[in-house]
């Protein structure tokens, strides 16, 4: 289980996470929410949490929660990677 985000900080510097389990594992632990409910109750802040815990996991952030989120200018699901590329030649049907 993997989400890529873009994170765009301050000033426009753009930089792809990429949550995994142990992320959703953290987020259902410590807000006491399922991951399976998101699709019904998503909130912003959710998705920040889990951008938040994926950089810190990966010591690319020192920052708090509430201090790292100070300096996020917009976050964008998916990344370059995430792109949905079309097939070269139509597949076969029968």
């Amino acid at each position: 289980m993997k989400l890529p985000m873009t994170v765009v900080y301050e000033g426009g510097t753009r930089k792809l996470v990429i949550a995994q389990f142990s992320d959703f594992i953290a987020f259902e632990n410590v807000h006491n929410k399922s991951v399976a409910k998101m699709d019904t109750e998503l909130r912003l802040s959710d998705l920040a949490w889990i951008a938040w815990h994926a950089e810190k996991r990966n010591k690319q952030t020192v920052l708090e929660f509430d201090a790292w989120n100070l300096t996020v200018e917009e976050l964008e699901l998916g990344g370059a990677d995430a792109r949905i590329v079309p097939l070269g030649k139509s597949q076969p049907t029968g």
